[in-house]
Formats: C-alpha cells, sequence, structure tokens
C-alpha cells in the first residue's frame, strides 16, 4: 500500500514537472501569428502602433533639433533675398544733402545749398540672375531641411531599433527566469523526497540564479536604451511594441532620385551655378544715376537761383577683380558637382545595401524558426525522457538552455527583418 502511494506521489510530480518545463517549449514555438517573409496587407491598431510611435518620435526629435528651430527665420532670410532681387534697383537710393557759404560776419555771404538723390541701377542680366540664385537658394533650404529631417529620423530609428531589441532580450530572460523557479522548486521538492541527487537541486538553483543575473543586465541594458532614446525624442517609450508590424518596401523601386539628399546636393549644385552668371552679370560696380539739385544766392539781397542736374556713375572695370569673384564662384559650382556625384554613388549602395539585407533577414528568419521547432522538439522528447529516469538534468538543462537560446534567436530575427525593411525605407530616402 505504501510502495503504491509512493509511486502514485512520484507520477504526480513528474506529471506536475512535466507542465512547468514547458513553458519554453511554447515560447520557443512559433506563434499562430508568425509573420512570413513577405508584407502583411493590413494591420490591426496594435500592429500598427509600431510604425506610428516612430513617426511620433521622429517630429518629436526634430522640432527639438536646432536646425528645424532656426528654420523659420532662415525663410524668412531666403524670402527678404527674393524680394531684393525683385526690385528695380540694385540698392537702396542714397540721399544726401549739402551747405556752402562764407564764414560768418561777412557782410555779403554767399548761400549754396545742394540736394542729391542717388539710385544704383542693375547691369543688363543683373537683375535676372540675382532672382534666378534667390528662387533656387529659396528651393535649396527648403530642400536641405528635408535632408536634416531624414538625418535626424536616422538617430531616431537607431535609438528605437535599440530599444525594441533590449525590450525582446528582456522578455526572453524573464519567460527563462520564470520556467527556471519553477523547476528549481520542483527539483527541490524532488531532492527533499529522495529522489533526486543534491547535486542536481544545486544545478537546478544555479540555473535560476544564472537567469536572473542575465535578466537584471538585461533590464539596465533596457533602462540605458529608453534613456537615450527619451533624450533624443523627449518622449516615453512604449512598454512593447509588436513585432512584424512594419510595411515593407516596394522592391521594384531601384532608383534614389527622390532622395531628400540627392535633391539638396543637386539645388546646391544649382545655387552654385547661379552664383557664377551673378558673378559675370556683376562684374563692375552697379552704375548710379543721380538727379542734383542746387540752390545758391551770392547776396543777402538776392533771391535764390535753382539749379537742377543728372549726374551718371560708371565704375570702370578691374580684370583681376573680376577674375577673382569669377574663379571663386566656378570653383564653388565645380565643389557642388563632384558632391553630388559622390552622394549618387553612395546613395545607391546604401539603397543595394539595404536591398541585400532585406533577403538575408528573410533567410535568416527562416533559419532561426526552423532551428527553435527543432528545438522545442529535442527539449520536449527529452522532458519526456527525464520524466520516465532516461536522461539526467545535466542534459535537460542543456536542451533547455537550447531551446532558449533558439528562441531568443527567432525573436531577434524577426525584429531584424522589421530594422531591415525600416531601413531600406530609410535608404529610399522615405521618413517613418
Amino acid at each position: 500500500m505504501k510502495s503504491s502511494v509512493l509511486l502514485t506521489g512520484c507520477v504526480c510530480a513528474l506529471s506536475s514537472a512535466a507542465v512547468l518545463l514547458a513553458r519554453p517549449v511554447l515560447a520557443a514555438s512559433p506563434a499562430a501569428t508568425e509573420p512570413g517573409v513577405r508584407a502583411v496587407p493590413s494591420a490591426s491598431p496594435a500592429e500598427a502602433a509600431g510604425p506610428l510611435l516612430l513617426r511620433q518620435g521622429v517630429e518629436a526629435a526634430w522640432q527639438r533639433h536646432p536646425w528645424a528651430q532656426a528654420l523659420a527665420t532662415r525663410q524668412t532670410q531666403q524670402q527678404a533675398d527674393l524680394s531684393l532681387a525683385g526690385a528695380w534697383v540694385s540698392a537702396p537710393p542714397t540721399a544726401s544733402l549739402g551747405r556752402l557759404g562764407d564764414r560768418a560776419g561777412t557782410r555779403a555771404p554767399r548761400q549754396e545749398w545742394e540736394a542729391e538723390l542717388s539710385v544704383p541701377l542693375w547691369w543688363p542680366g543683373q537683375r535676372g540672375a540675382g532672382r534666378t540664385l534667390a528662387e533656387r537658394s529659396q528651393a535649396q533650404l527648403e530642400a536641405e531641411a528635408a535632408a536634416q529631417k531624414l538625418l535626424v529620423a536616422e538617430a531616431v530609428r537607431t535609438a528605437w531599433w535599440t530599444v525594441l531589441s533590449a525590450q525582446d532580450q528582456v522578455a526572453v530572460l524573464q519567460g527563462r527566469v520564470e520556467a527556471a523557479e519553477a523547476l528549481q522548486q520542483d527539483v527541490e521538492r524532488r531532492h527533499r523526497a529522495g529522489e533526486l541527487a543534491r547535486v542536481d537541486a544545486h544545478a537546478a538553483s544555479a540555473e535560476w540564479l544564472a537567469a536572473r543575473s542575465e535578466l537584471a543586465e538585461a533590464r539596465q541594458a533596457l533602462r540605458a536604451a529608453e534613456g537615450r532614446w527619451q533624450a533624443l525624442t523627449g518622449l516615453p517609450m512604449a512598454a512593447q511594441v509588436p513585432s512584424a508590424t512594419w510595411p515593407s518596401a516596394q522592391t521594384e523601386e531601384v532608383t534614389v532620385d527622390a532622395h531628400p539628399a540627392l535633391q539638396a546636393a543637386q539645388l546646391e549644385a544649382a545655387v552654385a551655378e547661379a552664383r557664377v552668371d551673378v558673378a559675370a552679370a556683376a562684374a563692375r560696380e552697379a552704375p548710379e544715376v543721380a538727379v542734383r539739385v542746387v540752390r545758391e544766392r551770392r547776396d543777402t539781397t538776392e533771391p535764390f537761383d535753382n539749379t537742377v542736374g543728372v549726374r551718371v556713375s560708371v565704375p570702370l572695370g578691374s580684370t583681376p577683380r573680376t577674375l577673382r569673384a569669377s574663379a571663386g564662384a566656378r570653383a564653388e559650382w565645380i565643389e557642388a558637382d563632384a558632391r553630388m556625384a559622390q552622394l549618387t554613388v553612395r546613395l545607391h549602395a546604401a539603397l543595394t545595401e539595404a536591398h541585400e539585407a532585406l533577403a538575408t533577414a528573410r533567410t535568416r528568419l527562416g533559419l532561426a524558426r526552423e532551428r527553435a521547432e527543432l528545438a522545442a522538439d529535442s527539449e520536449r522528447l527529452l522532458r519526456k525522457a527525464f520524466s520516465l529516469g532516461e536522461v539526467d538534468l545535466a542534459t535537460l538543462l542543456r536542451a533547455r538552455a537550447g531551446a532558449f537560446d533558439a528562441d531568443r534567436e527567432l525573436r531577434r530575427q524577426r525584429r531584424a527583418l522589421d530594422a531591415a525593411q525600416d531601413q531600406l525605407q530609410h535608404a529610399l530616402g522615405r521618413l517613418p
């Protein structure tokens, strides 16, 4: 009778241990909503939360960026330059007033008043070249703002995926700690019942302590990543962001013509070209036309005589000065063209790299899924063998460690696929 009761208790204990050991298997096995290598046509509101939070983070970081805060002032400056370029005169008119007379005390003092209004004029073609330069500069400012925002988005994206990877690490280790604690308690109970040796109880306790240590380190890394995210965006980070919610870029689009950085470089070259035209049209100082009025009399008893005259000033050219301005503008144009060509090559290389990284991420996700399935199945078989006394605890712990590592890799590859899709969007010059 006692042996029957004892056998029944052992069977119950082994059954409870089997249930507790099943946790990592469930964690390692693919979920019912496992994403494929292709984008899901529609996403639920919970799944769409990830891209939305990232988009909000980019906007918040951009508003905090010094370049964005000074953008309105720069736009005002460009608008003023455009207004000046459209004026009918090259510079504001100049008014002058002078008086000429004999020294005080003279019996018949001579008095003369002179007023002059001088207006600078444009050289032929100078006004049109200046207006073209102002319009291109205004367009370049908008393109440069878009390029700067894309750079901010790159930093935000990096911080975002760092936080999400840390969240996944914490989630995996939290499940490992819970399963290790349950195993440690079950092994300890069986050790007190005389079923397992003390070394098995020590091994289970060591596994639990190691899992807790890794979890503490992962939580510290998560807090550090969330701190960097908040310092960059000023926004709190979501507790957990679901995976497989990121839209795939259109694979047939292999051009970077619409990339903000390339558009900014093209407009920079266009502005430099416009400066060359302005330098050619304004080889000399602006000519001036002045209207002069002179009012004078030689004696206090005589009436004032009025004289009206016109003065035209045409500055003479200076060859060294002209060459200096023209050569400087052409050098800037050449540099801008060279930078644009180099940037085009770099952007195409980055786009090719992003496509290859996406293909590799899809392949690695498939391999990680197969590995997780194999590790889960091996852990399940060894768990049954352990319950029947066919294998020892050390073998089961090794299988559990392999199952946890496979689950961790599967989660990491899911995030890697999301990040690769997002990186492809960035290589195409798109904001989240």
